[in-house]
């Protein structure tokens, strides 16, 4: 792994293991609900995004927070994750 795909990386592991923290444990198992299961993989798909068209992931840009609220959005706007995403990444200049 190059030392800068480590370095945006490393933001990328530190929110999902707040998210992570948040999810719901039920019979001593640890078991996501549907809505922290999405919110985790709308964060890797904006991170991914992020780093195929700017170069650097998702948290080089924009912060946690701004990420979570970003999810609020997209769950409000009833598109697919994909367009979405694109559409916001593409706005950045």
């Amino acid at each position: 792994m190059s030392t800068i795909l480590r370095k945006v990386s490393l933001p990328l592991m530190e929110a999902l293991k707040i998210i992570l923290q948040k999810t719901k444990i039920t019979n001593n198992r640890k078991t996501m609900s549907e809505l922290a299961e999405k919110r985790i993989n709308f964060i890797a798909q904006l991170h991914e995004v992020f780093l195929e068209k700017k170069g650097y992931g998702a948290f080089a840009y924009i912060t946690l927070n701004e990420v979570l609220d970003l999810f609020d959005s997209y769950l409000k706007s009833g598109e697919s994750a994909e367009i979405f995403i694109n559409r916001y990444v593409k706005s950045f200049r």
